[in-house]
């Protein structure tokens, strides 16, 4: 090469290498393209920094808010802009419980579900119950600990006797209060007091179990949408024999749940009126779970199984709910006529109000013998007058108690199972079909094993004869962000319910064409 082509080619490398202004190197574009094509949107900023914060923050209504992606970033205006973020809201990845795809079980939970086969996968349900007995009797619970030279009210006696050294004179005015409230008398001694604290906090234990350990595990075990088992393959007997194992779990949940209440109320008698309170929040709690299981005995063919059914709610005070159930929610259900279906931009407290007051309304002017009608009233008035007898006004108060709480949490379960979905009118009071598109699912398994796959909804409106061992995800249908103890938090919080929601409403809505529409199916009552 010659020294002159050398140079040559230099100094058009050089030339190749200036550097232009933006507005200059921009200016065949700008000719091209409209302004709005070359504005640079601001980079999104991550949700949150790492999984272990994620789940760390996921214990209250606000750690919930966060996992679930509420604080988004801004993506910026325009169409583009507001289709991420209702992608991101959707499914944040932020978001611990929608780390796994529906259906994705992980290590553990498959590990779970082969130990566990059949009717096993509901036990935990069962001993959540049978834990309550020591929760229930924690005095002889201390007693026998102390026995073996493990004192707990001592342990806590000790910790808190030193702290209030530090400020005897407050030390003393909370030791009034203390005492005043658990109706002790003031010369008590620490560890004593420290007993009854106990004795009124433990009862709450099952529902910091449910709202925190159960979704938590829930991270852990994945998602399992449910899988139907063939009746070519199984045969007619196997599958009546596998019936009534499951039908086993059911009746031993609510005979177990009527005994804890009869325990409730008579060991309420000698308790103070603050732990009678935890005592009957505690029950109202397992109440909810009743319900889910005298839901699925009332949709069964067997008189068995519908007369226990009105047995258990009977013991809820909510009787009327198996025809206000059947005949208006199934029928009426994703429409503005049925009470049980929350509304989009409705809070819960108002669709408690609404579903309580119009369902009773409603089957009040059906054609319902008057006898079935006046057995609403009687059989709660009848339980609660021998409750009355028995174990005195705190014992009736435990039954009432619980019952209300109970029915306060199955209401917010119904705003969470259809809020915001609507069947298209079709004219003349008429409504499409029932559809896979008006239920939300969830398909966490660890809830689901307490509260027999009462998260796999849609199914249900589907086909409401199907077992519940037989239930199995609408993958294609609305699905939650988080399960039902998550959910339920959430819902507690409007502002923030409706930001999660809303959002995955609009999506679902978009992906359907603009409707609530889906393949057509039937609403058997």
């Amino acid at each position: 090469m010659t020294l002159e082509r050398f140079s040559t080619m230099s100094s058009s490398f050089q030339k190749s290498r200036q550097v232009r202004s933006p507005q200059a190197s921009c200016a065949p574009l700008r000719r091209k393209y409209p302004p709005t094509v070359l504005r640079r949107r601001p980079t999104p900023r991550p949700l949150l920094s790492g999984r272990r914060k994620q789940v760390g923050r996921g214990v209250g209504i606000v750690g919930v808010s966060m996992a679930l992606g509420i604080n988004r970033p801004d993506f910026g205006s325009g169409r583009g802009g507001r289709r991420r973020m209702r992608r991101n809201a959707l499914s944040s990845p932020s978001n611990p419980w929608e780390k796994l795809q529906l259906g994705q079980l992980s290590m553990l939970g498959r590990w779970y579900k082969a130990v566990a086969r059949g009717p096993l996968a509901f036990v935990p349900m069962i001993v959540s119950q049978l834990a309550f007995i020591p929760l229930l009797y924690s005095y002889l619970t201390f007693n026998y600990m102390e026995s073996v030279g493990f004192n707990i009210p001592k342990m806590f006696a000790a910790v808190f006797s030193s702290l209030g050294a530090l400020s005897p004179k407050m030390a003393l005015s909370l030791k009034h209060g203390v005492t005043w409230l658990l109706e002790l008398p003031l010369e008590s001694s620490s560890e004593a007091i420290w007993k009854v604290i106990l004795q009124t906090v433990l009862p709450l234990v099952p529902i910091l179990y449910f709202i925190v350990v159960v979704p938590f595990v829930d991270i852990l075990m994945g998602r399992d949408s449910g899988q139907k088992v063939s009746s070519r393959t199984q045969g007619k007997a196997g599958e009546e024999e596998e019936t009534e194992e499951y039908r086993l779990v059911l009746w031993a949940f609510g005979s177990i749940y009527v005994a804890l209440l009869l325990m409730s109320a008579g060991a309420a008698a000698s308790l103070p009126i603050l732990s009678v309170l935890t005592v009957t929040v505690g029950m109202g709690f397992y109440g909810s779970i009743l319900f889910a299981v005298s839901h699925e005995l009332m949709h069964s063919n067997r008189a068995s199984d519908k007369a226990f059914s009105l047995f258990l709610l009977s013991f809820l005070s909510y009787l009327h709910y198996d025809k206000s159930h059947k005949l208006i929610h199934h029928v009426r259900v994703a429409t503005p006529d049925d009470p049980a279906t929350g509304r989009r931009g409705q809070n819960v407290y108002s669709f408690i109000y609404r579903s309580v007051v119009e369902n009773w309304a409603i089957l009040q002017t059906m054609p319902i013998n008057k006898w079935t009608k006046a057995s609403w009233v009687a059989a709660p008035s009848t339980i609660a007058a021998a409750f009355w007898l028995l174990f005195g006004l705190k014992g009736a108060a435990v039954y009432l108690g619980s019952s209300l709480v109970s029915v306060l949490m199955l209401e917010i379960v119904n705003y969470i199972e259809h809020y915001g979905l609507e069947r298209k009118p079709l004219g003349n009071g008429r409504y499409e079909q029932v559809s896979r598109a008006h239920s939300w699912n969830a398909d966490w398994f660890f809830t689901n094993c307490h509260i027999i796959n009462l998260q796999l909804h849609g199914e249900h409106h589907l086909d409401s004869k199907c077992p519940y061992n037989k239930l199995e995800n609408i993958k294609d249908g609305p699905q939650l962000p988080a399960p039902y103890p998550a959910m339920i938090l959430l819902s507690l919080v409007p502002p923030l319910w409706f930001r999660v929601m809303d959002a995955r409403l609009d999506q679902f809505s978009a992906e359907q064409g603009g409707g609530a529409g889906g393949d057509a199916g039937a609403s058997a009552m």
